[in-house]
């Protein structure tokens, strides 16, 4: 688990959200570097508080049955907060 959140999630967060900038700004590689800028940051912290609660209660008491069905969910829901993370704006400071 201190492997996936620490070392493996860093490049799947990136290319997600280059990914989601780069389609939403029609193709423009700067647009979505600056909002990985943006956004990268908040997405890791999102990412170690959620993957690691996801994953005990997946594997702690999910029955074995269950879990591609539970997973799938959590997924969804884990793509619709890095969703909202990149909408988002930050306050005016």
């Amino acid at each position: 688990m201190i492997t996936d959140c620490f070392i493996l999630s860093w490049p799947y967060t990136l290319l997600s959200i280059f990914t989601i900038g780069l389609i939403g700004s029609h193709g423009s590689v700067t647009t979505a570097y600056n909002e990985v800028k943006r956004t990268f940051w908040p997405a890791m912290k999102a990412t170690w508080v959620f993957y690691p609660v996801t994953l005990v209660f997946l594997y702690g008491f999910v029955p074995p049955i269950l879990r591609a069905f539970v997973g799938t969910i959590l997924r969804g829901t884990w793509g619709t907060l890095l969703s909202y993370i990149y909408h988002h704006d930050p306050p005016e400071e």
